[in-house]
């Protein structure tokens, strides 16, 4: 599998072309990994526009693999770099920039040593001893990073502490502007629906291809809202801060879920969307308790805690558009 990326002045737009060889998810962790690139060289991210085009591989990409190769691909293109050699990358490229670890890593790392010359891997990915032998042997290097920086530093880009204006913080007037396109976006999908259906029914948004980008784009907003906001990645909260965050997130959510679904009429097209959010809301409070009760690291106490928080206001956001557009 290869991505290529380019990058050219434009208005933040992300586009993303996998035809048939990736899953929804896909669209989500691209569009992560490109804000991350943009915040983490402390790049305007609406001054570009990006696009992603996936070379379709003979299985199907499932989930966030690609995202810290796409990451790493956008941060270089800004920085106008060039790897001497074949690179490939394996890795989650998380919301504050580190390299997540991935499924199968020993398969992956040897179906990539004939065709890159390099192969960074999340470190304490824990490959085995073969699969490091092997790649010797081909004559391959295998380099472990920590962050989408540790990798930049390998072809010459910055460290962390000397990108100027780079900020892990809360990011703002630009998620403001991506959640006003979002929303833009939704109200669209649904007058079209509204109209194609002469108002009788609602395709519903999980099962709806035209809703599934907006959807991705929502959860990957709230994933960064929920990790970054909650002061984390700076230190300034403990877990049990975000905890109760988050919780109070939850129930504001479910409070306004509770509140419009007394308001809204009941036709059949509404009523289906407030099932697919209660449904949300449901999964979200489980999550978050499993998160609370059974997780034993911090890495993934706040993967549950972005994940139950996604799931609760891109579902609200759904409702949202639904009774503005009523």
């Amino acid at each position: 599998m290869s991505v290529y990326i380019a990058v050219a002045s434009g208005s933040g737009l992300v586009l993303t072309q996998a035809e048939l060889s990736a899953d929804e998810y896909f669209t989500t962790f691209s569009s992560i990994a490109v804000l991350v690139a943009a915040v983490a060289l402390g790049v305007d991210l609406s001054r570009y526009s990006y696009y992603v085009y996936l070379d379709p591989p003979a299985a199907k990409v499932v989930g966030p693999s690609s995202s810290a190769a796409v990451g790493l691909g956008v941060a270089l293109a800004l920085l106008n770099l060039t790897p001497p050699e074949p690179v490939a990358v394996l890795g989650i490229l998380l919301p504050d920039g580190g390299f997540g670890h991935v499924g199968r890593a020993d398969e992956k790392v040897l179906s990539l040593a004939d065709r890159a010359r390099l192969v960074l891997v999340p470190r304490f990915q824990n490959l085995s001893r073969g699969t490091l032998r092997l790649c010797e042997e081909r004559g391959v290097g295998v380099v472990e990073v920590s962050d989408i920086y540790e990798a930049l530093q390998l072809f010459g880009g910055p460290t962390a502490g000397s990108v100027k204006g780079s900020t892990w913080g809360p990011l703002g007037q630009l998620l403001d502007r991506w959640l006003a396109l979002v929303n833009e976006s939704l109200w669209r999908h649904l007058e079209r629906f509204k109209s194609l259906c002469g108002g009788l029914g609602y395709p519903g948004v999980p099962t709806s291809a035209e809703l599934r980008g907006v959807a991705a784009v929502s959860r990957m907003l709230a994933v960064v809202k929920s990790t970054w906001t909650c002061g984390l990645e700076s230190g300034a909260l403990s877990l049990s801060d975000v905890v109760a965050e988050v919780r109070g997130r939850i129930a504001r959510l479910s409070e306004e879920y509770r509140e419009w679904s007394r308001s809204l009429p009941t036709a059949a097209d509404t009523l289906l969307v407030l099932s697919e959010v209660y449904a949300a809301l449901v999964r979200a409070e489980e999550l978050f308790g499993r998160a609370v009760k059974y997780s034993m690291g911090t890495a993934e106490v706040v993967e549950d805690l972005a994940v139950s928080y996604t799931l609760a206001e891109s579902a609200l956001a759904a409702l949202r558009a639904l009774r503005g557009a009523a």
